[in-house]
């Protein structure tokens, strides 16, 4: 392995930079080292921290320590361990890795696992350097997870060996877990229908009918997308007529097994014995009747109208009456199922169960309370004056508190349910109360007990089977709730207080409701029911509570430290990034039972004539929030965004009898994106962060406004005449209403009596002109009235502006007293003259106009914005009388009485509503519908008939994909309904992004639409040039999670079955390359690899192998190189890294090998090692993709292929210098007075060597002289190579390791002279070293002209004798040839060529040389050193 030092001499942590740019001397992490504290010179440098002793085990080498806390007062060391290594932090520990928290105890020597689970997710690529114990918690963060806590004490207090009390995300996260749905304030209960229902108000039941009450909405249960919905207005319970049946408000067709729901809120009052103070206690004459039918009721006495489904009771139990006389529950009691007004009786049909005879009933009691309680303690008044909400928080086992979950609406009935003469009073009576008093006394909150819903929350599902006996289990196990704080908040105050604290047991009751719609989806939601019963709150929460929108814990962190017993994070990243906008549109639409909003809150309505904007607050499951995204619409012109006005009804399009009121309506166009960025859909274990859920916040900045009750108004001037009518009103100002519509006193005068005003009203209702009821048709169709009476009045956008207030008589307007039918004069009290007119009421002086006149009561004039508009009209004064949206009513001479024309105005309860302030918090403010993320997006989608993704949506392959191949052979696209559509128009992949949203060239894919039993249906295939224009080839790298993690996105043209055209935008297709094992690129595959022969290294060769080219040092066989196993010609063998996995010899293992580079490829002997000569050697090399990252999981990481290499080391080559052999013979090597001189040295000088032979006379053999004491030829075998072939080399001697051959050699050429013959004597001499002394060399084998090698040593001899003549042909060569083995220098002496050729023409015809090269390989001189 290569190594790179690093001598840290700045000594500096640097955290900043990327490791590859970290400067010299600088380090990013340090594992076992201290500062020294010493008090010499070493003191502030690095010291290592011994260890001797082995204290704990993570149970596998695999599973590393990744960080560690050592807690010195109890001797305890918290360590954190994982056996996952992966440096994209996008990817989680899959369920083969193990991740593990433990604790050893240094002083018991006992090791314990607190939490395992590959779910913590614990990175070997991020450490976790940041860990603090506080009291009994301790807090870890590794800049890869959010911060995480576990409680050391609870974690295994009995250390088991498989810890079970902490098992998910919820449990650890310092934030915890956020209850972002709300209290619900409804009961609900399902059943079905037994029998088809044919436009019948009796329905009867497959259920028993004991939970349902009269008065309980009936609505459909299945409210999802693509239900025919069958109820869809207001029907109710008016009476339960057995035990399975019930009749309803209207008759309704339904089908048989109709799964139908009953609902009512749970805002009750229970101390009230009548209903909402509607209290009619007389006698009535009753007729005579048979069990189970109805009995009438008829009397002339009632003082306002009983409705459908009040209850009848006979509270006196008279003589002759059982306990039980009218049947029905509660005792005594029977139902309305039927009133009708006949002139003035109200005649009653009450339904029984008993026999009555014919008598009369003392005491009926009409709308008795069906909810009092008498054994009810709750303060009854408490809530009587208040508007409050009601929301809830989470107490975990440590302490730590939720966020606050949404609040719900305020809480409230009115009394009378908001109707006049609903209550003691009658209808009039209660009007002209309102404008006497100008204030409606009985609008009180009718609600004093109220059973609160409180969501659990679904994460608990996970994990199990649900139902209501174990929710208290799982809640205690699965987010260690302690308890559920109730919380209570009234309308006009900023705290938040605490009603009441629920203990969670395994004992606690909850409840379900089984839900089908939009919002819920197709699930069953379990509650905690509290009843609350007008208590007040024991606590208020401190305001850093109640401003506590989400919890500062960051969603990663690097840093975390203790500082003042508080947790502190550096370095982090505090939120997810919002989405920059969300494509959906905000509306105003009437309430409707298919929704639950009226269910719960029947009297809320949505305020007119008031602009909304509409925003969505985005969170994660911990209570990160987004800031509030707004639409992608509001940029569009004309289109409906997030801003919407809510306008008043308009005249003709509202019926107030049926209207149940408005609501904000938000349609979302597409799905909600979930990530952040990041993973989509929510998992606690495997995704725990991303987008959760989301909540609708509203901006609305038009506040508070007056009611202003009045007691009608005048159109035009108090007079007979038309002066100013249709565009000035008149009506008088008593009681609260002066202070509602102030006079402007800025700047007036001591002596002013008249005054400006700045307020704008807005009519509400009305009081239209009344007439005498006419003969035949009337002349006025709206106003068919004998007596004052009222009705809506539409305003539009216009408002009635104040623009003069004075008191009647000082406007002189009204004189005190009246008197009517007086002509227009001065003004005069005492004559009734007012200057605008005649006065109205002909002779009838109880005709005033203005209400309370004789008492100078102060009058506002208005100047009229909603105005009448007549032409072509020859009366444009009656015209006008006929539109029913004018203000007020007209001044006539006609008084009530007689046949025919409009009575002049008479005073009559009129509304009118105050400009509303504007707020300058230009804030949005928290709604309490809210939900889950997921849920909603699969409510989107499946409303939605265009294509929204494909049938396939995850795909991937491999890198052995060639271009044009095969990814998915079919698909289809798929429409918001989840049906597959196969007659797409059009088609086309319009652009490709990889996982870091870089753009990818789309010619990377092909879309092919598929034909015959497919047809239809699609394909994907990788990219040909053919069809493409680009040969898409794919490889695996450590960058692939990002580069080749694909999101395709198609445009589509598709046209439904209603022929609607959708053109669609569609990246719901992720496309991921899978990695496949190296290979190589030859068949068959190259391993084992066995190198023989010239292949085989020899014992000095430093290089062995290389496996990037398939090369041996020789190269004498074909081997194939090493590939990543893709098909990419271009980068089929990046990111390779070679590793020995093990190294042996014939004898065992050994050390010799390495790859110095562990990306070259290349196998070599280490510096420091060298190779035994003719060992075997075996070599187990493992050759890894992914740059040798395989900490993954397969097969998206790197993978390895183990590849063998054997050989049997061979013998040195020889220097290259007589390794190459004779450059040139010299020119005296025959016949001639010259001897020669051979010289193998390792010296560069031509006769330096020549010294040290001397004349070297031969015994018996006279005259052979070898030396220098004649002529003699020197050939320097290393400077001839240097001068010749590659320049300077002294190396001419044989090198250790290697092997020679010298081969002496006297060659005849053709000649003239007859063959004569020739010979010449040689020897063979070695030395060790230079200076050392020659000596006869010893030869390991021979051979004699080419004939058998004879093996053996052998000492060459002193004269040896080559001897010959011309045999024809080329050239006749007489040679012996001697091998060498012995490092050092050799040298071959000769004497003269002599013998009869010589004496002839033909001497130039023989020479002697000798021939020399390597003793071992032919051809490979490159390979000896220089």
């Amino acid at each position: 392995m290569a190594e790179i030092k690093n001598t840290f001499l700045k000594g500096k942590m640097n955290k900043d930079l990327d490791a590859r740019l970290l400067p010299n001397g600088e380090y990013r992490d340090a594992q076992n080292l201290q500062i020294s504290r010493s008090e010499g010179s070493t003191v502030g440098e690095f010291e290592n921290i011994l260890g001797d002793l082995a204290v704990a085990s993570t149970g596998s080498e695999s599973v590393k320590v990744i960080g560690y806390f050592t807690d010195t007062t109890n001797n305890i060391i918290y360590y954190f361990a994982s056996s996952f290594y992966n440096i994209d932090s996008t990817v989680r520990a899959a369920s083969t890795d193990t991740c593990k928290i433990f604790s050893y105890n240094i002083d018991t020597n006992q090791n314990v696992e607190l939490v395992t689970g590959y779910w913590l997710n614990l990175n070997n690529a991020f450490p976790i350097n940041s860990v603090n114990l506080v009291e009994e918690l301790l807090f870890f963060t590794d800049n890869l997870n959010q911060p995480r806590k576990i409680n050391i004490s609870l974690a295994n207090p009995n250390g088991i060996a498989t810890p079970t009390y902490y098992f998910n995300e919820d449990q650890v996260s310092v934030a915890k877990y956020y209850p972002y749905e709300t209290i619900l304030v409804f009961d609900r209960f399902n059943s079905r229908v037994d029998g088809a229902v044919n436009n019948s108000n009796i329905v009867v039941l497959g259920d028993s009918a004991d939970t349902i009450q009269v008065g309980d909405i009936v609505n459909d249960w299945d409210r999802d997308f693509g239900t025919t919905i069958q109820i869809t207005t207001l029907i109710t319970v008016i009476e339960i007529t057995a035990s399975n049946t019930v009749k309803l408000s209207e008759a309704v067709t339904l089908p048989d097994a109709f799964h139908i729901q009953f609902t009512r809120p749970t805002m009750t009052n229970k101390s009230s014995l009548e209903v909402s103070n509607f209290t009619l206690v007389e006698t009535y004459a009753v007729a005579g009747t048979t069990a189970g039918s109805n009995i009438t009721i008829t009397s002339s006495l009632l003082s306002n109208t009983p409705v459908l489904g009040m209850y009848v009771t006979c509270p006196s139990n008279p003589a002759g009456f059982s306990s039980s006389a009218f049947g029905a529950t509660p005792i005594n009691t029977g139902v309305i199922t039927s009133v009708v007004i006949s002139g003035t009786d109200t005649i009653i049909t009450v339904d029984v169960a008993n026999t009555l005879t014919a008598l009369t009933l003392p005491d009926i009691l009409i709308g008795a309370n069906p909810n009092y309680d008498s054994s009810w303690k709750g303060d009854p008044d408490y809530l009587k004056e208040e508007y409050v909400r009601f929301s809830y928080r989470l107490r975990f086992v440590d302490g730590e508190y939720s966020l606050m979950a949404p609040f719900t609406q305020i809480m409230f009935i009115p009394q009378q349910y908001g109707e006049f003469g609903k209550g003691t009073a009658t209808q009039d009576e209660d009007m002209e109360e309102a404008y006497k008093s100008t204030i409606i006394a009985w609008m009180q909150n009718n609600v004093d007990n109220i059973v609160l819903k409180i969501p659990i929350p679904k994460t608990i599902k996970t994990g199990g089977t649900m139902v209501s006996t174990n929710v208290a289990v799982k809640l205690i196990d699965n987010l260690h709730v302690e308890s559920i704080d109730i919380l209570y908040k009234e309308s006009n105050s900023l705290a938040v207080k605490v009603l009441d604290s629920i203990n969670i047991t395994t004992s606690t009751p909850f409840t379900s409701i089984n839900f089908r719609d939009l919002v819920n989806g197709d699930q069953t939601n379990y509650y905690y029911n509290y009843n609350y019963e007008s208590s007040k709150p024991y606590k208020t929460l401190p305001q850093n509570q109640t401003v506590r929108v989400y919890d500062k814990v960051p969603v990663k962190a690097l840093a975390q430290e203790i500082i003042g017993n508080r947790v502190v994070y550096g370095n982090y990243q505090d939120k997810h990034s919002s989405p920059l906008a969300i494509n959906y549109s905000a509306t105003i639409s009437d309430k409707s039972v298919t929704y639950d909003n009226y269910d719960q809150f029947p009297n809320s309505s949505l305020k007119e004539n008031r602009t909304y904007q509409v925003g969505v607050v985005l969170s994660d499951r911990y209570g990160r929030q987004s800031t509030v995204v707004l639409s992608t619409q509001d940029d569009i012109p004309n289109s409906a965004g997030s801003s919407i006005y809510s306008p008043y009804k308009n005249y003709g399009n509202n019926n107030v009898f049926s209207w149940l009121g408005d609501a904000l309506r938000v349609t979302f166009n597409e799905a909600i994106p979930v990530d952040n960025p990041g993973p989509g859909q929510h998992d606690v274990i495997n995704k725990p962060l991303g987008w959760f859920s989301y909540k609708i916040v509203v901006k609305q900045t038009e506040q508070d406004y007056y009611n202003v009750y009045l007691p009608g108004f005048v159109n035009g001037y108090p007079v007979i005449e038309d002066v100013e009518q249709d565009v000035t009103a008149f009506t008088i100002l008593i009681g609260d209403n002066i202070n509602k519509v102030p006079r402007d006193l800025s700047e007036v005068s001591g002596q002013q009596t008249q005054f400006n005003s700045s307020t704008r009203l807005f009519g509400r209702v009305n009081n239209p002109d009344i007439n005498n009821k006419q003969v035949g048709a009337p002349v006025y169709p709206y106003t068919d009235h004998q007596v004052p009476y009222n009705q809506q009045y539409y305003p539009g956008i216009k408002s009635d502006f104040v623009r003069n207030i004075a008191t009647t008589q000082d406007g002189e307007v009204q004189t005190s007293p009246f008197q009517a039918g007086i002509a227009a004069a001065a003004f005069s009290n005492a004559d009734g003259k007012i200057p605008w007119g005649t006065t109205p009421g002909g002779t009838d002086n109880t005709m005033a106009p203005l209400y309370n006149g004789d008492s100078n009561p102060y009058y506002a004039e208005l100047s009229v914005g909603q105005r009448i508009v007549v032409t072509n009209n020859d009366n444009p004064v009656l015209a006008s009388r006929n539109r029913s949206n004018q203000l007020g009513a007209i001044c006539t001479a006609t008084a009530a009485g007689g046949t025919g024309g409009i009575i002049t105005m008479q005073p009559f309860l009129t509304v009118s509503e105050t400009e509303p302030t504007t707020s300058l918090l230009d804030i949005f403010w928290e709604s309490s519908t809210s939900g889950n993320l997921n849920t909603l997006n699969t409510s989107i989608n499946a409303q939605y008939d265009g294509l929204v993704t494909t049938t396939d949506t995850n795909l991937t392959f491999l890198e052995t994909l060639v271009a044009g191949g095969a990814i998915d052979l079919q698909f289809s696209f798929v429409d918001g309904g989840g049906t597959e559509r196969t007659n797409l128009n059009s088609a086309v992949i319009t652009s490709i992004t990889d996982n870091s949203g870089n753009a990818v060239d789309v010619r990377t894919f092909e879309l092919r639409l598929n034909t015959g039993g497919n047809a239809g249906t699609y394909g994907l295939y990788t990219g040909t040039v053919a069809t493409t224009g680009l040969a898409a080839t794919f490889w695996y790298g450590t960058s692939s999670p990002q580069v080749n993690n694909y999101t395709i996105t198609f445009t589509t043209n598709y046209t439904d079955p209603g022929g609607e055209v959708f053109n669609n935008t569609i990246s719901t297709m992720n496309v991921l390359l899978q990695n496949s094992t190296p290979g190589t690129l030859v068949t068959p595959s190259q391993c084992p690899i066995t190198l023989t022969g010239a292949d085989a290294p020899s014992v000095n060769d430093t290089i062995i192998f290389n496996y990037l080219t398939g090369e041996t040092v020789a190269t004498v066989a074909n081997y194939g190189k090493m590939d990543n196993g893709s098909v990419d010609a271009t980068n089929l063998q990046s990111e390779l890294t070679f590793a020995i996995q093990t190294q042996v010899d014939t004898s065992g293992a050994v050390s010799i090998f390495e790859f110095a580079n562990t990306t070259d490829g290349i196998l070599r002997v280490k510096s420091s090692s060298t190779m035994v000569s003719g060992e075997t050697y075996t070599i187990l090399v493992d050759v890894t993709d992914n740059n040798g990252d395989t900490s993954g999981t397969l097969p998206y990481t790197g993978i390895t292929y183990s590849c063998s290499l054997q050989f049997t080391v061979g013998a040195q080559h020889i220097n290259r210098a007589p390794c190459n052999g004779i450059v040139s013979i010299q020119p005296n090597t025959g016949c001639g007075n010259y001897r020669q001189i051979w010289a193998f040295v390792n010296s560069s000088s031509q006769a330096g060597n020549a010294g040290g032979f001397n004349n070297y006379p031969q015994t018996g053999i006279p005259g052979i002289i070898y030396g220098t004491s004649n002529n003699y030829t020197y050939y320097n075998v290393a400077v001839k190579y240097s001068n010749t072939i590659i320049g300077s080399t002294s190396n001419g001697g044989l090198n250790s390791g290697a092997s020679i051959f010298i081969e002496p050699t006297l060659r005849f050429t053709p000649n003239t002279s007859n063959n004569p013959n020739g010979n010449v004597y040689y020897t063979i001499q070695y030395r060790a070293t230079s200076g050392a002394s020659w000596s006869p060399a010893v030869y390991y084998q021979f051979s004699n002209n080419g004939g058998a090698t004879v093996v053996g040593t052998g000492t060459m001899g002193v004269a040896n004798y080559l001897n010959g003549e011309y045999l024809g042909g080329g050239a006749t060569d007489y040679k012996t040839k001697f091998w060498f083995n012995v490092a050092g220098e050799y040298r071959v002496l000769t004497s003269y060529v002599q013998g009869a050729i010589c004496s002839t023409s033909d001497s130039d015809k023989v020479r002697f040389f000798p021939d020399f090269g390597d003793g071992n390989y032919t051809g490979q001189c490159s390979l000896g050193p220089l």
